[in-house]
């Protein structure tokens, strides 16, 4: 016993030596811990840098939606022509990559077989064989969609006013160009010599010629001298969940984020496909034309269509609490958001991550140069990553429907 006395005092006194040791390591740990959760925890300041490595890694999702709804994420765009419509589809697929979703793809180039019926895309590799999104253009045909659509789909559509989306549609298909090789007409005067016979020249310049008559109806799968107008209205009305209105673009985007119960970074968008002068004339003036009325009369059924979802959109903003003030809300959103993608750009750290502050509504955006390349990528470059997931092989889908009528 005296012999171990010693060792056992010795054994005592460096125990209780690396007991201090451990005791000291774990209170440096515990404050450590502590400091970091409150810097995660704090909000930080209008553009402040944060190198946060979960958003590094593109997490950078904000999870604040309206009214503590549940995000819908099954939805379907009917992408009309020169209605904006490669802005808001460059945004619903970016939330369809961002979420993981599947969308309608095409096999071809970038259409799924307009200007007739649906025709060839790749197969869904979901269970149930429908997809969760579409944002391409197809012909809107409801029963052909909802052969491969989910049965809680949303379905989204735009429209514009019809006389501006016509000049932009006479210049991006040419019809000026056909005007002018049919008719020897002066380029700069073939949109005017248009509008005085619209019925004449609509008739004598091809096939995109016939397209000048409701080429947005015939988009939602009107067809000229076939369709009962009122009917078509009606069913449109009841079947569109969310009609956007191009002319009005920012309040519409408020109406999805509502109707869809998406988080504001959902709907921050880059316009896409901007033409600032006509090949036809140097006015893109959107002010009243004179020959304005010509189309009315020439158009009846885009203008009637206009009118209706116009109205419908005043009507249901109308109903969305606070409106105006989230209207400014979103608006200082993306004006904070191009400043920031501008920043990253002038930054020499790539994988810095920079914050819009919160707000009454909306949760803090975290945005990177993840979210800023995606923010910026056209439509076709989102086509060709989606067609990755599939190969020259992969199923595919084909669409018989027996009203298969094309322009």
């Amino acid at each position: 016993l005296i012999t171990r006395i010693p060792f056992a005092s010795s054994m005592t006194r460096r125990g209780f030596y690396r007991l201090r040791v451990f005791t000291v390591i774990c209170v440096i740990i515990l404050a450590a811990s502590s400091l970091l959760s409150r810097y995660a925890a704090r909000e930080p300041s209008n553009g402040e840098l944060h190198l946060n490595s979960s958003l590094r890694s593109g997490n950078t999702q904000q999870v604040v939606t309206t009214g503590g709804c549940e995000p819908r994420r099954h939805f379907a765009f009917v992408k009309t022509h020169k209605c904006a419509s490669d802005t808001v589809s460059a945004l619903l697929m970016r939330v369809i990559d961002e979420q993981a979703l599947e969308m309608v793809t095409c096999v071809g180039f970038f259409n799924l077989n307009w200007p007739r019926q649906p025709g060839t895309f790749f197969k869904s590799q979901k269970p149930s064989g429908r997809f969760d999104s579409s944002a391409l253009h197809m012909m809107y045909n409801r029963s052909t969609w909802e052969r491969f659509m989910e049965p809680d789909t949303m379905y989204i559509g735009i429209v514009r006013r019809p006389f501006i989306q016509f000049k932009s549609f006479f210049n991006y298909f040419g019809i000026w160009r056909r005007m002018h090789a049919t008719f020897a007409i002066p380029v700069e005067e073939t949109f005017d010599a248009f509008m005085k016979d619209p019925h004449f020249y609509r008739t004598r310049i091809g096939r995109r010629g016939l397209n000048t008559l409701n080429p947005m109806s015939r988009d939602f799968g009107y067809i000229n001298g076939v369709t009962n107008t009122d009917k078509f209205i009606g069913n449109l009305s009841r079947e569109i969940h969310v009609m956007l209105i191009a002319d009005y673009f920012d309040e519409s985007m408020i109406l999805l984020h509502h109707e869809l119960c998406w988080p504001m970074r959902d709907i921050i968008y880059i316009s896409k496909n901007i033409v600032r002068q006509y090949a036809f004339s140097s006015n893109k003036s959107t002010i009243m034309d004179p020959r304005e009325h010509t189309y009315n009369n020439f158009s009846t059924v885009d203008y009637r269509m206009f009118n209706t979802f116009n109205q419908t959109l005043w009507q249901k903003v109308g109903q969305i609490p606070q409106f105006a003030e989230k209207l400014k809300d979103y608006r200082d959103v993306l004006s904070q958001t191009n400043r920031l993608c501008q920043d990253l750009k002038r930054s020499s750290d790539r994988k810095s991550v920079l914050f819009i502050s919160q707000s009454e509504f909306h949760g803090a955006i975290a945005i990177d140069e993840s979210m800023c390349r995606r923010l910026s990528q056209g439509v076709l470059a989102y086509i060709k990553e989606l067609k990755k997931k599939y190969d020259q092989n992969s199923p595919r889908y084909r669409v018989f429907p027996v009203d298969d009528i094309s322009w």
